[in-house]
C-alpha cells in the first residue's frame, strides 16, 4: 500500500514536471517574441523621430532659405527704385536738351535765310565795292543813300554771321551734351536690364523654395502649426519692443484720431477683416490684409518711431513704428522696406512698397494697429471708406 502511494506521488511529481517545463518554455517562447516586437516597435520610433527632426530640420532650412531669397528680392527692389530715380531726372534733362537743340537749329536756319537774303541784296547793287558805288553815282543824294544802304548791308550781314557762329557753337554744344546724356542713360538703362534680371532669377529662386515648403505644409494640422508659431513669434517681439521701447511723439496723440486716421495705401481693397477666420477656423486674424499691386507706396499713418524693420517669419518683411507710449502699428509682407530702426517717421511718408514676403502668392499689405501689444480693429481706427 505504501509503496503503491509512493508511486502515485512520484507519478505526480513527474506530471508537474513536465507541465512546469512546458509552461517554462512556452513563457520564454512568447517573452522572446515580445522582447522582439518591442526592439522593432523602438526601432521604428527611432526612425520616425530621425525622420521628423530631419523634415524640421529641413523646414527651418527652406525658411533661412526663404528669408534670404527674399532679402535678395527686396535689395534688388531698393536697387530698381533707386535706378529707376535717377533715371527720370535724366531723361527730363535730355528731353529738354534735345528740345533746345531743336530751338537752335530753328534759329540757324532763321539767320542762314536772313543770310541769303543779304547776299541776294548786295548781288542786286551789282556786287559793287564801295568806292565803285561812289564813282558810279552823279547825283549826290543817291551817293548817300546808297552809301547808307551798303553799310547797312555790311553791318548786317557781319552781324548774322556772328550770330551764326554763336548758334553753331551752342548747337555743337548741346549736341555734345546730348550724346554724353544718351550715354549715361544707355549705362543706366543696361544696369536696369541686369537688375531686372537678377530680380527674376530671385523670383524664380523664391518660388522653387515656396512650392519645396508647400510640400512640407499639406495637412492642415502642419498649416494651423505654422501659423500659431507665426502668432507667437509675433507676439514675443511685440512684448519685447513694448517692454524695451517707450517713445513718445511730442504733441501728438494716438487716440484722440481714432477714426480720422489715413489707410496706408492709397487705393483700399479689403481682401481680409479683422477677427476673420483663418486656418479654418481654429485661428482668428489680428489684422487687416489689403489687395494692391505688387510696388506699390505704403505710407506711415501717423508720426512715430521705427523700432523694427526686418524680416520676421510668416510675416515676410515687417515694419514696426512706434506711435506714443502705448500704441504701434504693423506693415507686413512688404517687397522692400525704406526706413530702418531708429528712423522718425512723418504722416504720408514712404516707408515701404506692397509684396508678397513670408511666402505668400498674392501681393498684399498686412496692416495690424497694436495697444499694449494686444491686437484692435484697424478699421475702427482708420477714416470711414466712402
Amino acid at each position: 500500500m505504501r509503496t503503491i502511494k509512493i508511486k502515485q506521488r512520484l507519478t505526480a511529481l513527474s506530471l508537474l514536471i513536465v507541465a512546469s517545463t512546458a509552461f517554462s518554455s512556452s513563457f520564454f517562447s512568447h517573452l522572446t517574441v515580445s522582447q522582439h516586437k518591442l526592439s522593432t516597435v523602438n526601432q521604428e520610433i527611432k526612425t520616425l523621430e530621425s525622420t521628423i527632426t530631419a523634415t524640421k530640420s529641413k523646414r527651418n532650412k527652406l525658411q533661412n532659405n526663404l528669408q534670404q531669397v527674399e532679402t535678395q528680392i527686396a535689395g534688388v527692389q531698393k536697387k530698381l527704385h533707386l535706378t529707376r530715380a535717377k533715371l527720370l531726372p535724366k531723361e527730363h534733362e535730355l528731353n529738354r536738351k534735345k528740345g533746345e537743340q531743336d530751338q537752335l537749329r530753328h534759329e540757324l536756319a532763321l539767320q542762314n535765310e536772313l543770310m541769303t537774303k543779304h547776299m541776294l541784296a548786295a548781288y542786286a547793287l551789282g556786287r559793287q565795292s564801295e568806292i565803285k558805288l561812289l564813282l558810279n553815282q552823279q547825283n549826290p543824294q543817291t551817293i548817300d543813300r546808297y552809301m547808307v544802304y551798303y553799310r547797312y548791308l555790311i553791318m548786317a550781314r557781319q552781324q548774322s554771321i556772328k550770330h551764326a557762329q554763336k548758334t553753331i557753337q551752342q548747337l555743337q554744344a548741346v549736341t555734345q551734351s546730348i550724346e554724353a546724356q544718351e550715354k549715361t542713360l544707355l549705362k543706366a538703362k543696361e544696369k536696369l536690364r541686369q537688375e531686372n534680371h537678377a530680380l527674376q532669377k530671385a523670383q524664380s529662386s523664391r518660388q522653387a523654395t515656396i512650392e519645396q515648403l508647400g510640400e512640407h505644409l499639406k495637412t492642415k494640422q502642419a498649416q494651423l502649426k505654422k501659423l500659431y508659431s507665426d502668432k507667437a513669434r509675433l507676439q514675443k517681439l511685440l512684448n519685447l519692443l513694448n517692454e524695451k521701447n517707450y517713445y513718445a511723439s511730442p504733441g501728438t496723440n494716438f487716440a484722440a484720431d481714432k477714426g480720422h486716421l489715413p489707410w496706408p495705401v492709397e487705393q483700399v481693397k479689403l481682401l481680409q477683416t479683422y477677427h476673420a477666420p483663418i486656418a479654418g477656423g481654429r485661428l482668428r486674424s489680428s489684422g487687416i490684409l489689403l489687395a494692391d499691386t505688387a510696388g506699390t507706396p505704403i505710407h506711415a499713418i501717423y508720426p512715430g518711431k521705427v523700432v523694427f524693420a526686418h524680416w520676421l517669419r510668416g510675416y515676410g518683411f515687417l515694419t514696426i513704428i512706434q506711435h506714443g507710449k502705448h500704441y504701434m502699428t504693423l506693415y507686413a509682407r512688404c517687397q522692400a522696406l525704406f526706413v530702418k530702426k531708429g528712423d522718425h517717421v512723418t504722416p504720408g511718408q514712404i516707408i515701404a512698397s506692397v509684396g508678397n514676403s513670408g511666402g505668400y502668392d498674392t501681393p498684399a499689405l498686412y496692416f495690424e494697429i497694436r495697444r499694449l501689444s494686444k491686437p484692435e480693429d484697424p478699421t475702427r481706427w482708420l477714416r470711414k471708406i466712402g
